[in-house]
């Protein structure tokens, strides 16, 4: 599945951009990057994320978490979805509503 990370800072797409280590089952790896428009130095990022039927979305939307909780809230788009994420629960949401409908 596909996540787009709107108007993200530059220290937030570094961490997402930035080798990793990654929970069992998961896949992470960020597509494409580019400047925001809106004049205030801001970042749209995509991203692929990649579960096995074993891998659980709350493990995986936790370790995104960490990543992105000092830019929360934000606009987030899983699969497709669109929404303010403010908290790790709903971007697990998210992430089993994206995974339900491939």
């Amino acid at each position: 599945m596909l996540i787009v990370f709107e108007a993200i800072d530059a220290e937030v797409a570094a961490l997402l951009r930035a080798p990793m280590r990654m929970p069992g089952g998961m896949a992470f790896q960020p597509v494409d990057m580019q400047a925001e428009l809106d004049g205030a130095g801001t970042f749209r990022l995509t991203a692929s994320l990649v579960l096995t039927d074993e891998a659980k979305g709350s493990e995986a939307a936790h370790w995104l978490w960490d990543r992105i909780e000092d830019a929360a809230p934000l606009i987030l788009q899983v699969g497709d979805q669109r929404a303010r994420v403010g908290a790790p629960d709903a971007l697990a949401w998210l992430i089993d509503k994206a995974r339900s409908e491939d």
